[in-house]
């Protein structure tokens, strides 16, 4: 295989990448889709060594291009001459059967998009069979990616960021205002205020779900991951169990009884309405 670099490339191609991973494109060409309009394939190699950095490299793909990517396979490798070989496609292709329609109510993202990627990361050797050039970009770059560039709609509009999946950075953040006594509604609210300080692109931006995920996905995360370790976010029956049991668990585990402790934070409750106040109190 002639893995020769062309420069053309990489200047027609060059704000399409992230900088800073050594892409060097080797190959372009069009190829034709399901429905027989012409896709766009690159062929090129990135300076990513495992599975992490290309995860990282991916992250700020999607960043540049307002796409999201999820994975299809990932094939089995001996790690003789590969690290790593998986196939991603873009996430507005799925198994539905339904298509995207403008004139739904309920849209559903599936639009059967071609964009698809193929990365195999190589280890790197001290030997090669092969041609000097090719031997010296592996060494430099051993990620070897084939992109479908080609989408059928529109990456930028509000139709198709809805269904971009949440940052981690946007995850992170929620789980810490959880832990600062926030409830769904304000965390999310807090996430809208810092958004408009810190953006220029507000509007666009709220319409982004992975910088400004919706309220379903702030209360389900929650549920999920924080209410088994800090308890529901209402003073309600269901978080007087959940007291009671902790502090069941922490009395026999300190041979102590804590008297009183569960009327005086129903006091509190009583004079201070704020459930915010109420849940600091609680952790």
């Amino acid at each position: 295989m002639d893995i020769a670099p062309l420069p053309s490339l990489n200047d027609e191609f060059n704000s399409v990448f992230p900088p800073g991973w050594g892409t060097t494109i080797i190959g372009k060409k069009i190829v034709e889709g399901e429905d027989k309009f012409p896709n766009v394939e690159l062929h090129f190699f990135i300076n990513c060594t495992n599975e992490e950095e290309f995860g990282k490299w991916l992250m700020e793909f999607e960043n540049s291009t307002s796409s999201s990517y999820v994975i299809a396979c990932t094939d089995v490798e001996n790690g003789a001459k590969l690290k790593l070989k998986r196939r991603l496609r873009c996430h507005h292709s799925t198994r539905c059967t339904k298509t995207y329609n403008p004139s739904l109510k309920n849209k559903t993202r599936n639009t059967n998009c071609p964009s698809k990627i193929t990365v195999k990361i190589h280890v790197i050797r001290k030997k090669y069979r092969g041609k000097k050039e090719n031997f010296q970009l592996l060494q430099e770059a051993p990620c070897e990616v084939k992109l479908i560039l080609t989408h059928n709609h529109m990456t930028n509009t509000a139709d198709s960021l809805r269904f971009r999946k949440v940052s981690k950075n946007v995850r992170e953040e929620l789980l810490s205002l959880y832990k600062n006594g926030h409830t769904a509604g304000t965390a999310l609210e807090m996430i809208k205020c810092n958004i408009q300080l810190t953006r220029d692109d507000y509007v666009t931006a709220l319409a982004d779900r992975n910088i400004c995920p919706t309220y379903k996905y702030c209360y389900d995360l929650y549920m999920k991951e924080f209410k088994e370790n800090y308890g529901p976010m209402k003073f309600d029956t269901e978080a007087k169990m959940f007291l009671e049991n902790n502090l069941t668990l922490y009395n026999a585990e300190k041979r102590e009884t804590i008297t009183n402790i569960l009327e005086m934070f129903m006091e509190v409750a009583k004079i201070e309405e704020d459930e915010k106040f109420l849940y600091k109190v609680l952790l």
